[in-house]
Formats: structure tokens, C-alpha cells, sequence
């Protein structure tokens, strides 16, 4: 619903400005600011103008079951839909490439959308001393080396290891650890963290998640499991599941194994003489549609596909079964 200068008392710029306004607020938004205007309506008016206001109010509520839900009917409650239990939101990554601090960005801003206070760092700029503050915290961190944590995530790890750190009983906790299964110690420093929380007497509320080097659908869904468990309402009934628009962006966005960029292939040069018992070759990519930006020290991996009707006729020369593991 819309204001007009016919059904309510503002001029015409003033519903001009309101609608602009009311177009950028979520849902919790305009619930805290129906909230907000009532309280302030209550100290700066009379109860006869008081009254007059809940009547207007209540009289466009009358007009369809749409106007029933919209932010001037929210006005006659006596205050706006707040969590009476919401917990304050920690959120610190540990990034070595940025993939942890990326995907910490999405989690915190669709965590803001619903309402939640968050307080987003790498691990290197939170102020241990304000531990004892900690009420939900959320870890998302990557491996570097020989199953280390990341650069900024050093200082963060040897407090939780000191033999003097705190006892974190009041914390309730998850990570979500990003790793290569092809490296031995594969997401160790988000088991590191897991298992260091835990051990100062964290709450697990939510169980780690591992993820490999396509960690989008993974780390979607950690995003999901923990929205669903601290997003309810005072009365504790459990809120409808809420999956992240932004990381099922991010995944259609980003390219990898699970998802190639589809490129033609211009150019396939060999570079070297025609005596050479070895070819390096020259391969040029068609890239006109590829959005990435691609600088020096980057590396493109290849997933060749071969014809499959020369790869039908190589089989039938060679007289293999296409079903024999062989010939896959």
C-alpha cells in the first residue's frame, strides 16, 4: 500500500519522501519503526490527539486485508515485533586468499537483514579482552600450509590455546572450515577451532562443516542450518527456512570445478620443432563472455572434453567394452 495525500494527513512531498522511504526497509525494519513513531508519538502528544491517531489507524486497517499488514497499522500495536531473547552476533574469518572473508561478508549481511546485530573482523583485529561479551560466535576460516591456520587468524588461535584462557560456557558456536581434500591436512584449522571452543566449554549449536574447494552449496547450507536455529521468535517457535540469495548468486557468479566456464578453443600451437621428443604448446581461450578478472600468479585449470564420436570410433578399433572400467 501506498500513502496519498487522500488517506493520510501528510502534504505531498511528505508522501513522496515516505514511500521512497518505505520502498528501502525490510520487514523487520518497518516493525522497529512503527515501534519507534508510536513510542514517540506517546511523549509528544495529547490523549485526545493519541486517540485520534488510533482511530484514523484502525479505520484504514477496515479497507483490505493488505493495508492490514502494512507499517500505519503496525501503529496501533503497543510495540513493535523484537526478539525478547536476540543474542548479539560475533562473526570473525581467518583468510589467507578470501574466500573465508567473502563468504563471512555474505553471511553477515543476510544476518542484518533479518534483524541481528553483528559484529564482523578477521580474527587478528578482535580485542580478546572483550570475551567475556561473547554470545553467539560464528567462525569461518580457511588452512594454510601444513594444516596451520591463516596469517590473521594466528593471534586468535594461541589465546584459545593458552593455558590461561577463559572459560567460554556462555558462548554458543559454529565454523565452517574451507580446505582441498588433496592436501593432507585437509580444513585442520577449523578443526583446530572446533575443538578448542569446545574445550573451553563453547556451545556447539551447529555441527562444523568441512568444505572442499567447491564449498559454495556446503557453506549455503551452514548458513541456512544456523539462521534457522537462532532466528526465532520470543515465543520460541522455530522461523521458515531461510537459504541465502546471495551465496546461490555468488555460486552462479563464481567459476570451478563444479561449475567451468564453457570457452572455445582458438588457437592449439605446437611450439616446439618437429625433431622434439616433447610439445609445449600454445593455447589461446575464448573468453569473451568470462566476467573474472584474471591477473599474473593466477592459474586457469583446464577440463578437456573430448568428441564422443571419435572417442565411439577409438573404442571400436581398439575393440574394447564401453562398459569395462578401461574405456572410461
Amino acid at each position: 500500500m501506498k500513502l496519498n495525500t487522500s488517506n493520510s494527513p501528510f502534504t505531498e512531498k511528505q508522501v513522496t519522501e515516505i514511500n521512497n522511504l518505505l520502498q528501502t526497509l525490510t520487514e523487520s525494519q518497518q516493525q522497529w519503526l512503527s515501534g519507534f513513531l508510536l513510542a514517540n508519538s506517546n511523549d509528544t502528544t495529547s490523549d485526545s490527539n493519541q486517540q485520534q491517531l488510533e482511530t484514523e489507524v484502525w479505520q484504514q486497517s477496515q479497507i483490505s486485508e493488505e493495508q492490514a499488514t502494512s507499517t500505519t497499522y503496525m501503529l496501533q500495536n503497543k510495540e513493535p515485533h523484537i526478539e525478547a531473547n536476540q543474542r548479539h552476533v560475533t562473526l570473525l574469518y581467518g583468510s589467507e586468499s578470501g574466500n573465508a572473508m567473502r563468504l563471512a561478508e555474505i553471511f553477515s549481511e543476510r544476518l542484518s537483514d533479518i534483524g541481528h546485530q553483528v559484529v564482523l573482523m578477521s580474527m587478528d583485529e578482535y580485542d580478546t579482552t572483550n570475551i567475556a561479551q561473547l554470545e553467539d560466535l560464528f567462525i569461518i576460516t580457511s588452512t594454510h600450509g601444513e594444516g596451520e591456520p591463516p596469517d590473521n587468524a594466528w593471534d586468535f588461535f594461541e589465546f584459545l590455546e593458552d593455558d590461561n584462557a577463559p572459560n567460554l560456557n556462555h558462548v554458543r558456536y559454529s565454523v565452517l572450515a574451507l580446505g582441498d581434500q588433496t592436501y593432507e591436512f585437509f580444513c585442520q584449522a577449523g578443526k583446530d577451532v572446533d575443538a578448542l571452543l569446545e574445550n573451553l566449554g563453547a556451545e556447539r549449536i551447529c555441527k562444523r562443516v568441512d568444505c572442499d574447494i567447491d564449498y559454495e552449496e556446503d557453506a549455503e547450507k551452514w548458513m541456512a542450518d544456523i539462521i534457522n536455529i537462532i532466528d526465532t521468535t520470543s515465543e520460541g517457535i522455530q522461523s521458515e527456512s531461510v537459504i541465502s540469495e546471495s551465496i546461490k548468486s555468488a555460486k552462479e557468479k563464481k567459476y570451478s570445478k563444479s561449475n567451468p566456464y564453457q570457452a572455445e578453443v582458438l588457437a592449439n600451437i605446437n611450439l616446439n620443432g618437429t625433431d622434439s621428443n616433447k610439445e609445449t604448446r600454445h593455447i589461446e581461450f575464448l573468453l569473451d563472455d568470462f566476467s573474472e578478472s584474471y591477473e599474473p600468479g593466477d592459474c586457469i585449470v583446464a577440463l578437456p572434453q573430448n568428441d564422443p564420436e571419435l572417442v565411439e570410433k577409438l573404442i571400436s578399433m581398439l575393440g574394447w567394452d564401453p562398459q569395462s572400467p578401461g574405456a572410461n
